[in-house]
């Protein structure tokens, strides 16, 4: 969990495992945090629903890279990454979403 305004961050080879029954999230990033680097990591979720492994409210050029994501709810909102607000220049590149259920990648106001 990643709370209040974190720029230029670092988040890099990490290995983060969710188990409960709802309201599994590997990485839950709130608020604006721009030039975040989140690359190579190795991110599972379990539960029924509400599973993602990456969160972020909104940001400005993150960097989403390498990770591998695994989710493995069997109910409603099970995603790999959601990237919201209102956010610019996001990339998302080569991560591995493995979802039992739902969308790999939801991405909501995504200017580029």
């Amino acid at each position: 969990f990643l709370a209040g305004s974190n720029a230029d961050s670092l988040i890099h080879n990490n290995e983060i495992s969710a188990n409960g029954v709802g309201s599994n999230l590997g990485m839950d990033i709130r608020a604006t945090n721009d030039r975040l680097n989140i690359t190579s990591n190795s991110i599972r979720t379990n539960g029924t629903d509400f599973n993602e492994g990456i969160s972020i409210s909104s940001g400005n050029r993150n960097l989403i890279l390498d990770n591998i994501i695994r989710t493995n709810g069997t109910g409603a909102n099970n995603n790999g990454i959601q990237h919201g607000g209102n956010s610019q220049s996001a990339k998302i590149i080569n991560n591995t979403i493995i979802l039992l259920l739902f969308e790999p990648i939801i991405i909501h106001r995504l200017f580029f």
